[in-house]
């Protein structure tokens, strides 16, 4: 079963696809140099930052506060729960007796001492 609408999508979405890969390896071709960010450069930015003359203050007590937050949600994350334990029913033998011409059916007592009986034990 062929749909003619999907194919002509799924063509024109894989040569954009096509053309979006070009574009980004063209990109990396063309840079100059290792374009890669160390975490040295990153908190140099930071204190950069944090040393401007309006927002830096503000800027470092909002920096503080997501970390402060971070370390309170890894402690919540990582808290050990005890897995509570379920504990089965269990079930009740029932027998059905005849009294005055009538069906009752009543807990059965001694479950076992009955059946050891009924099979010759005494």
């Amino acid at each position: 079963i062929r749909n003619p609408t999907l194919i002509a999508s799924l063509i024109t979405s894989r040569k954009a696809y096509e053309e979006e890969k070009r574009i980004l390896e063209d990109a990396m071709k063309n840079a100059p140099g290792d374009q890669g960010t160390t975490p040295e450069d990153i908190k140099l930015l930071q204190e950069q930052i944090f040393k401007l003359k309006h927002f830096g203050k503000s800027l470092q007590n909002i920096f503080i506060q997501i970390e402060n937050n971070k370390k309170k949600l890894a402690q919540h994350c990582y808290e050990e729960v005890p897995v509570p334990v379920q504990r089965r029913e269990t079930k009740q033998k029932w027998i059905n007796r005849r009294k005055h011409g009538f069906t009752i059916w009543t807990p059965l007592q001694g479950y076992g001492k009955i059946v050891w009986n009924s099979l010759g034990f005494h």
